[in-house]
């Protein structure tokens, strides 16, 4: 019987190419009634978060996704 080992789980911090992926997630977490998250506001506030260095989101990934 041959088991192939799960990828590892990888923590990094999230890159400007991540938020694509990220939205729906991060729309979810939302209380009902707010307005959702589009790439936009999501880069925006991405650069903001780039002018803090010590500032970070992380996420774990597996197998790529």
């Amino acid at each position: 019987m041959n088991v192939q080992p799960e990828p590892a789980v990888v923590i990094r911090a999230i890159t400007r190419t991540d938020l694509p992926a990220l939205i729906p997630l991060l729309n979810q977490l939302d209380r009902p009634g707010t307005p959702p998250l589009d790439l936009v506001r999501a880069e925006e506030l991405y650069a903001r978060l780039e002018c803090y260095p010590d500032f970070r989101v992380f996420i774990a990934e597996q197998g790529g996704q």
